[in-house]
């Protein structure tokens, strides 16, 4: 197995001709498997791509690239929402693939009315109607679907994003978001591991819907 080092991972769930736009593009090199189902590759760029004060020289930017086990199914991450979506424009991909919705608010309600493996340490959530003074909200603990307060919310609350803790082990295991953003903590197999749960809890409950193609968009 390929090893890389830990970063802030940053992406998008994505479906389209990702394998065929990223193996023909010849700016990106195959750094290996790293868990089952994920791979990472390396974008070699002439110039700075990423706030680097140093004018010269080659740099590389590593990616993870996840398949699902649905054919065209993928997760691709980087360092940062920048560099995914220049990746994404360098090879095509933005044009030809396109994000699924995650039901975020459906999902929050569910965790209100009935516990699940996991809690949500963060919730992040508009203000619903228009003309507010107040637009958005942030909540952020340690099981925020059985706190009194957010429940005493949630009627004037639109979940959009939503962070995901583990219950068994206590560990926070990264953040989803309803047009398809996935950000989580990289640090070997073990964080790919979890973070595949997450996404496998998404597909079995039904909250991901392929069928709502979403332009890719990472810069909300």
């Amino acid at each position: 197995m390929t090893q890389i080092k830990s970063f802030p991972a940053t992406g998008t769930l994505l479906a389209g001709p990702v394998e065929y736009a990223l193996d023909t593009y010849r700016h990106l090199r195959p750094l290996g498997n790293l868990a089952p189902g994920w791979s990472a590759v390396a974008l070699e760029s002439e110039t700075p791509l990423h706030g680097e004060m140093v004018p010269l020289g080659s740099f590389l930017y590593n990616f993870l690239l996840r398949r699902s086990a649905q054919p065209d199914h993928f997760l691709l991450c980087g360092l940062s929402a920048d560099l995914v979506m220049t990746l994404l424009a360098r090879s095509t991909l933005l044009s030809s693939a396109f994000a699924p919705q995650v039901a975020i608010d459906t999902l929050v309600r569910d965790f209100v009315a009935a516990p699940t493996s996991y809690s949500l340490s963060a919730v992040y959530a508009r203000i619903r109607g228009f003309r507010q003074t107040l637009r958005s909200m942030s909540f952020f603990g340690s099981d925020i679907a059985s706190a009194a307060l957010f429940r005493n919310h949630l009627p004037d609350l639109q979940p959009y994003r939503v962070t995901f803790r583990d219950l068994a082990s206590g560990t926070e295991v990264g953040s989803v978001g309803s047009r398809g953003e996935v950000n989580f903590a990289f640090s070997g197999p073990r964080s790919l591991a979890r973070m595949n749960d997450v996404l496998a809890f998404l597909h079995a409950k039904g909250y991901i819907n392929w069928q709502r193609r979403l332009k890719i968009d990472l810069a909300r």
